[in-house]
């Protein structure tokens, strides 16, 4: 025992010393330590930032409802209605031809469409004659509103029997999102 302290107390003393050296010193011989053993010296816990539990802001990052709220995480959509860009569902499309013996063409159409989250809006049909040149030869617009619609509509082309004709089918929604379709049939 020399000056009051025991030998093994003072080889711990003269180790721990070693240690907080070995860490770093600066150019005037001053002793630097690390962040974490500062922070304990002074009796603070270090705690890493991913451990940290952060309330999230509504102003940046996920918001305040947080990671996987809203649409695309299978909750109802809500407010993100705002957002949606999507298309509207094409649930059946058929085209047939019903012309009775006469000169005429009689294209009967008929349509199943839904739309998920904003409303319809219209839908229109093109007529086309393919059989040499492709010409326009016939139009329809229906407004629809709703979040799905069912119709058919008959479309007489005067004089048209024996061409084939491409019926072009376009639904629209009210976000601007369309869904469309081609179908082509020969008119006997």
């Amino acid at each position: 025992m020399i000056d009051g302290t025991s030998e093994p107390a003072k080889i711990r003393q003269e180790n721990r010393t070693r240690e907080i050296s070995s860490q770093g010193s600066s150019s005037e011989g001053t002793t630097l330590i690390g962040r974490r053993t500062a922070l304990k010296a002074i009796g603070v816990a270090a705690i890493p930032l991913a451990a940290q539990s952060v309330q999230a802001d509504s102003s940046s990052g996920y918001g305040d409802s947080g990671y996987g709220a809203g649409y695309y995480s299978g909750d109802s959509a809500g407010e993100d209605e705002d957002d949606y860009a999507g298309v509207p569902e094409l649930v059946s499309f058929e085209v047939g031809e019903e012309s009775p013996p006469n000169p005429h063409a009689d294209l009967h159409v008929e349509w199943a469409v839904s739309e998920p989250v904003s409303e319809l809006e219209e839908i229109s049909i093109d007529v086309y004659d393919i059989g040499g040149s492709i010409e326009h030869v016939d139009s329809e617009s229906i407004a629809v509103d709703g979040s799905a619609d069912t119709g058919e509509e008959t479309i007489r082309i005067s004089h048209g029997s024996g061409s084939t004709y491409r019926v072009a089918f376009t639904v629209s929604n009210s976000t601007g999102g369309e869904a469309d379709v081609e179908s082509d049939v020969q008119a006997e």
